[in-house]
């Protein structure tokens, strides 16, 4: 049995429209998916207006994006001796302590028992070094245990360590601002194309059943026609109680369902934050563009939820 194929990639997804576009150009008048296009309502003129805003967004969110990565490269180069130097001195800081434990806080250090937690956020591991620097400095000399000898033995400099931090929090806050800037062109450019594929994928399966028998004849509108076997499987798949589960390769214009016995919450992109659909038990949810890559969170204290749904091999 014959079959479209898909693109997958943002750029693959551009040649097709532009060689739909183009053919009907080319067949004027003649082209069999005007009178498709006008019952559906499907403008190709206006498709390829908005095409052109979606490559203009799509450029935009990789080039935030990379810049992104070399500001954070710029960040990490910097914070991340530092924070290992602060990991250091907060772990001898524990042994010097180790009767009280709990005078670590007074060094801006969280302490769970005989447990230090470490955050993650980069701005709040300049607040820890700074605190734990801030701390030790404004001790009565002779008490911190951070004495002069330590620190130079450890090849440690607080002066040279507080001096680099505000350069680490402004680069911070321009890599979160790269972040949300490219992270909305990309909504910006999947909302264009969410439609542009929409009306794509009904032209195709058009042309299919128009020259059904002879499918072949649907690649010269520049759609990929194969009769090997399919090049996607359909998966069952469950999320655990109170878990979330990223799922890659979704087949664009495919059924996501809800298997049961619970809802749960889909999301698009590789994490759980933002805007969700939530899927209940045998409800369809089409795999829109954008969607190749969607987050499910389960917040079921119990039970686990399933799902079914078509992955591009």
């Amino acid at each position: 049995m014959s079959r479209l194929h898909y693109p997958i990639p943002f750029e693959d997804w551009v040649t097709l429209s532009k060689a739909l576009k183009a053919k009907d150009v080319l067949d004027g008048s003649a082209s069999i998916i005007r009178p498709f296009n006008t019952e559906e309502g499907i403008n190709l003129t206006t498709d390829e207006t908005n095409l052109g805003y979606a490559i203009n967004a799509h450029k935009l969110s990789k080039d935030k994006e990379g810049e992104a990565e070399k500001i954070l490269e710029s960040i990490n180069k910097v914070l991340d001796p530092i924070w290992e130097k602060h990991v250091k001195r907060v772990q001898f800081a524990k042994r010097f302590y180790r009767s009280s434990v709990h005078k670590l806080i007074d060094f801006g250090v969280t302490v769970n028992g005989d447990v230090i937690a470490y955050p993650d956020d980069r701005a709040m591991r300049c607040a820890c070094v700074k605190a734990l620097i801030d701390h030790s400095n404004a001790m009565t000399s002779g008490t911190s245990p951070f004495t002069a000898a330590y620190l130079t033995g450890q090849e440690m400099d607080f002066t040279n360590e507080l001096a680099a931090l505000p350069g680490v929090l402004a680069n911070i806050i321009l890599y979160a601002a790269a972040k949300v800037a490219s992270e909305t062109a990309t909504e910006t450019c999947d909302n264009y194309m969410e439609v542009i594929v929409d009306h794509i994928m009904a032209i195709g399966q058009f042309l299919m059943g128009y020259f059904h028998g002879a499918e072949r004849n649907v690649e010269g509108w520049g759609f990929n026609v194969d009769k090997s076997p399919k090049k996607s499987v359909i998966r069952d798949g469950e999320v655990e109680n109170q878990s979330v589960k990223t799922l890659n390769k979704l087949v664009t214009g495919s059924d996501f369902i809800g298997k049961g016995p619970g809802s749960f919450k889909l999301f698009k992109g590789k994490h759980a934050t933002g805007t969700f659909v939530t899927i209940v038990k045998d409800q369809v949810f089409k795999i829109k563009y954008g969607y190749g890559t969607v987050t499910l969170e389960n917040i079921d204290p119990v039970a686990k939820v399933g799902y079914e749904a078509e992955f591009n091999q």
